[in-house]
């Protein structure tokens, strides 16, 4: 919560994340789809990446530069 008070954000919108999170079960699972959100984030961007690395081989096999 202290990162949401230092990034001020409002506090009618804090009080909403610490009734979500106790509704939720505490900060354990928070942090637990917190880290699933940034794998998922890593997997998409690495495929993105991999596909940007494709598309430029193939441009360059045709003459593009």
């Amino acid at each position: 919560m202290a990162l949401l008070r230092t990034g001020h954000h409002p506090l009618a919108a804090i009080e909403a994340v610490v009734r979500e999170v106790r509704a939720s079960g505490g900060t354990d699972r928070v942090a637990d789809e917190l880290d699933a959100r940034a794998a998922a984030l890593h997997r998409r961007s690495r495929e993105r990446l991999g596909a940007s690395a494709a598309l430029d081989g193939y441009l360059r096999r045709l003459g593009h530069r």
